[in-house]
């Protein structure tokens, strides 16, 4: 396995968390590259005209297929009021803490 890009989850959370996509896809392809990618910028076709929770619910329902493929335990987010705040960090936030585990 190649390095481990680590997710900062200040920095590669800003607007649609292109940057963590970029190194959630980098990390994934390491460990089985039959995962399904990510959207790692605004002009991606699957993307185009979906508002910030159904780019977000996206999001992490693609995490959730994936880590079901490398054997990772990821929760897949309920629609309910109590998911909409802080959504970004409940999405990312479990894979970058997977991701450090792998870094040692």
């Amino acid at each position: 396995m190649q390095n481990i890009q680590l997710i900062n989850l200040i920095d590669d959370l800003d607007g649609m968390a292109f940057e963590a996509n970029k190194k959630i896809n980098f990390n994934l392809m390491q460990i089985n590259n039959s995962v399904e990618l990510l959207p790692e910028n605004i002009n991606d076709p699957n993307i185009k005209d979906m508002s910030q929770l159904k780019y977000l619910k996206t999001v992490n329902e693609i995490i959730y297929a994936n880590s079901k493929i490398i054997g990772f335990e990821y929760p897949l987010l309920r629609k309910t009021l109590a998911s909409l705040f802080f959504t970004d960090q409940k999405i990312y936030q479990p894979i970058a803490k997977y991701f450090l585990t792998l870094k040692t």
